[in-house]
């Protein structure tokens, strides 16, 4: 059994948050701020005369929205829990589910947060859904794995296509750090080991599985999620973000490398501000200077380019 909570069900025409009245794809949207009001409907609309596969029939909460960025994660880890709570409570919960929150890819437009706050929010929602998983029976034979859809052009030190993922279970070695070679395939490989599933072809069936991140004796300490504060984006941080405007925002990966650089920029000019009391003024907008042309060039260069 199966059930999927907000991917897997987008085809071509569905709007995500691309309509000029919010409570059109969220009819009970308050603002940007908003982050209790229930969800309702997948966040979208459809342009197109289309149906979803019909493998997701039964298997999809339809109150689960989509990649809406108006929709905070925090509205969507309640819904989660709304929907699943009663499967848990009659021991009917599914072999496999598929949660996605989709804040944390950062994006702009009308009644989004800021940059700063998406994430934020996408964190306070993976830590309530973690604490409400390890607080049921079905923990103990549970296993979580979380990972980003992908690097998104990321400045990581190593390599731009590395990114990270997250074993939590029982089982998981805590405060391990995995070393060997792995990629998102890795986890596809062991979510069929632990179900008992043939591989899907020989891309998952020779990679490396996550089987160094277990360990034989369980560990069922529940988690207990701490809220991070609410964000704010400095003036600077801000002015950068809004140069996401001009660069295509029509999808979550639509004009991933520009919107990965744009967001960094942004990110760095949000510490930048934290530390101005310890600059001077002149070195402050100087530094401040150089971030935003930056940006303007990420803006002109074109889709792709470094």
């Amino acid at each position: 059994s199966y059930r999927d909570y907000g991917d897997l069900v987008r085809l071509s025409g569905y709007d995500e948050g691309e309509a000029p009245d919010p409570k059109t794809d969220d009819p009970n949207f308050v603002d940007q701020n908003d982050t209790a009001a229930p969800t309702h409907g997948l966040g979208g609309l459809y342009h197109l005369d289309a149906v979803a596969p019909p493998a997701l029939a039964d298997h999809v909460d339809l109150n689960y929205p989509g990649g809406n960025l108006r929709i905070r994660d925090v509205r969507r880890a309640a819904e989660f829990i709304r929907d699943f709570d009663p499967l848990a409570r009659a021991n009917a919960m599914p072999t496999f589910t598929y949660v996605w929150l989709p804040a944390d890819h950062g994006g702009f437009g009308p009644n989004i947060p800021p940059l700063p706050e998406e994430v934020a929010d996408g964190d306070r929602a993976l830590g309530r859904i973690v604490d409400y998983l390890t607080h049921i029976p079905q923990w103990k034979s549970t296993a979580i794995f979380i990972l980003p859809d992908d690097a998104q052009s990321t400045r990581d030190h190593i390599d731009e296509h590395r990114s990270y993922a997250i074993v939590v279970s029982p089982y998981a070695k805590r405060h391990y750090i995995g070393r060997a070679h792995l990629s998102t395939v890795s986890v596809l490989k062991t979510e069929e080991e632990l179900l008992g599933l043939p591989a899907l072809s020989l891309g998952d069936a020779l990679a490396t599985d996550l089987g160094d991140f277990f360990t034989g004796a369980a560990d069922e300490t529940p988690y207990v999620h701490v809220d991070a504060p609410t964000q704010t984006a400095s003036a600077e941080g801000a002015r950068i973000a809004a140069l996401l405007r001009r660069t295509d925002q029509s999808g979550p990966d639509a004009d991933s490398d520009r919107t990965a650089r744009l967001v960094e920029l942004a990110r760095v000019a949000d510490r930048l501000a934290a530390e101005r009391g310890r600059l001077s003024r002149a070195t402050y907008e100087r530094d401040q200077h150089e971030l935003y042309a930056r940006a303007c060039a990420v803006v002109a260069s074109a889709v792709g380019s470094r």
